[in-house]
């Protein structure tokens, strides 16, 4: 099963399907979270929708940090 990661500093979306643990390489090794996409729902976005996505991902996650 295909699955979707994306990089909490950064935003960097990607997909894998072996590994537990993927690391963003444009943010110096950082983990990456599993998105709650579907490999599915991801391949049917435009790359603007994709961008949209990391960066709603980001904001909500950015703003549960600072509670």
């Amino acid at each position: 099963m295909m699955k979707i990661f994306i990089c909490p500093g950064c935003g960097r979306m990607t997909v894998g399907s072996r590994k537990k643990e993927v690391y963003c390489s444009k943010c110096d090794e950082v983990t990456m979270m599993r998105a709650k996409l579907t490999f599915k729902q991801y391949t049917a976005m435009t790359e603007e929708q994709r961008k949209d996505y990391a960066q709603s991902w980001l904001y909500i996650h950015n703003a549960a940090k600072r509670k």
